[in-house]
């Protein structure tokens, strides 16, 4: 019998510094710019939000 799905795994090479991939992924300013606004902090446990306009797709 199959294991039931409990993760996703994804790998990606971005081809920047660190650095700078870490800003995109944790500054809600820059997540805003390529994924949609936020109230992210990089702070362990903070809850935080995504907020996004649907769009009709044609």
């Amino acid at each position: 019998m199959s294991q039931p799905l409990t993760a996703i795994e994804l790998d990606e090479f971005l081809p920047h510094p660190p650095a700078k991939v870490w800003r995109a992924l944790t500054e809600p300013d820059l997540i805003a710019t390529w994924l949609m606004e936020n109230d992210f902090k990089p702070v362990a446990g903070h809850r935080y939000t995504m907020r996004g306009t649907p769009s009709r797709r044609t």
